[in-house]
């Protein structure tokens, strides 16, 4: 982990930027799923911090809880419209209670790297925008806390502005990932769609994400999203988000909140 983070601010030094061009406006990638187009300016680094993400589920006599703290995501912006990043989640945790009985396990999370292509849209000056987020999983958590292998998606986020303020986010996702008994691989896909409107230095959105695993026999998640951003300086945005399981393939209910600074 210290040696990517290292790579990362190594390559600062060596991007390529216009010097007196002003800054992007902030655009983070969190809370919601469908990622934001906009790559980091070259020459600048952001970071994605979750203060806290939980999530509960109960069926059948079953209460299993997942939890995270302190979530780190770097995006280090290297040309005008590539960015690398690094994610890792140093706490996570998870709990499950069958009948009387609970289990539970903390420790390190698996760390995500990636890229993002821009392709058009980049500077705001068109009504959509579009670009290619490939990431590899890599499986560093101890246990059941992770993947338990190697896992790859490729992404297409996409924006278009609406009329009266409004704003429409898409993402497909196609995924290799971890078969549930980690016996092999399967593919996975998700389709996310948001509106967004903002209100004063807020961004509101309203978002659902359905998400096929690929698992035989499980049926695919549907996810309502609702939350915001607030921006408190040109560098500084503050988020918080709420989603709800619509039906017995999703979580009840998930809570996560944090922040983004730019440098």
């Amino acid at each position: 982990m210290l040696r990517l983070l290292l790579l990362a601010f190594a390559l600062l030094p060596f991007t390529v930027h216009a010097q007196d061009r002003p800054l992007r406006d902030m655009e983070p990638a969190r809370p919601n799923e469908t990622d934001t187009p906009s790559t980091i300016d070259a020459g600048h680094v952001q970071f994605e911090i979750g203060a806290l993400d939980i999530s509960r589920e109960r069926e059948r006599g079953e209460d299993a809880r997942e939890w995270s703290v302190g979530e780190i995501a770097m995006r280090v912006g290297v040309l005008d419209n590539l960015e690398l990043a690094v994610t890792f989640q140093p706490h996570i945790g998870q709990s499950e209670r069958i009948g009387q009985a609970r289990q539970s396990a903390t420790g390190f999370g698996d760390v995500i790297v990636g890229a993002k292509v821009n392709l058009w849209g980049n500077e705001g000056d068109t009504a959509t925008a579009l670009t290619i987020r490939p990431q590899l999983t890599l499986p560093t958590a101890a246990g059941d806390l992770g993947a338990g292998q190697v896992e790859a998606s490729i992404a297409l986020p996409f924006t278009a502005t609406l009329p009266a303020g409004f704003g429409l986010s898409l993402q497909p996702t196609l995924s290799r990932q971890a078969a549930q008994d980690n016996d092999g691989t399967v593919t996975g896909y998700r389709a996310a769609a948001a509106l967004d409107h903002d209100v004063g230095a807020a961004n509101l959105f309203a978002e659902y994400v359905w998400e096929d695993t690929g698992e035989s026999g499980q049926p695919a998640s549907q996810v309502l999203n609702l939350g915001g951003t607030a921006q408190v300086t040109g560098n500084l945005v503050l988020d918080a988000a709420v989603g709800i399981g619509l039906n017995a393939g999703a979580d009840d209910l998930r809570f996560l909140t944090g922040a983004s600074v730019r440098f």
